[in-house]
């Protein structure tokens, strides 16, 4: 059995939402092509509550979750916010303490080693 990994990279997670499920996976095919990410998960038909221009807002998107190494975070970052359909999105940097060898392994292989 193979044990978590004192992590050598830092892994995080980069969170946004998208309007449409299509344009998500656009952009989660666009990052795992340049090796930017290793991996995304995209959570279609999400609801949200928020206010927007002082009105209660309930809307239906697409949450994303984006696996990568905090080297990437930089580019990651800035493709969302230059390629996204908001004129204001949330990107969010989730931490990740621990990751099981086997799945770092892959990540490094799946990943640009250029910043």
């Amino acid at each position: 059995m193979r044990n978590t990994n004192v992590l050598e990279e830092k892994c995080l997670i980069l969170y946004t939402s998208y309007p449409e499920e299509e344009t998500a996976q656009k952009m989660a095919a666009s990052l795992v092509k340049k090796k930017w990410v290793a991996c995304v998960h995209i959570y279609p038909k999400v609801k949200s509550v928020y206010t927007w221009e002082e009105n209660l807002e309930i809307s239906e998107e697409s949450t994303v979750f984006f696996k990568t190494f905090s080297s990437h975070k930089k580019n990651v970052e800035t493709f969302i916010i230059d390629n996204h359909p908001y004129s204001c999105p949330s990107v969010l940097s989730l931490p990740i303490s621990s990751v099981n060898i086997d799945y770092l392994s892959w990540m490094r292989e799946n990943l640009s080693s250029d910043n």
